[in-house]
């Protein structure tokens, strides 16, 4: 499976700052089926859908995850710090 490329948001120029840095730093986390299901419950999105839909998609996402990956998944997450200082 292929990482989503990254959302930069860019200052747009005229606004009396300047970027002097950046850094990016990248963390994985390993869930069980259980766990993760347990987070993907947690989400806004998914509790808007009611307990019914969010059940059968929660149970899709397990079975899924049982099947083909072993009963583990991993979450990586990719953030970019950016220093500015004004002019």
């Amino acid at each position: 499976m292929e990482a989503a490329s990254p959302q930069r948001l860019e200052l747009p120029n005229g606004i009396g700052l300047e970027r002097v840095g950046a850094a990016q730093f990248e963390r994985s986390f390993d869930y069980s089926t259980q766990a993760y299901l347990g987070l993907l419950s947690t989400f806004s999105s998914h509790i808007a859908l009611g307990p019914d839909l969010l059940d059968k998609l929660l149970n899709a996402v397990g079975d899924l995850i049982d099947r083909q990956f072993d009963g583990q998944v991993t979450k990586i997450l990719s953030t970019e710090a950016v220093i500015y200082r004004r002019k």
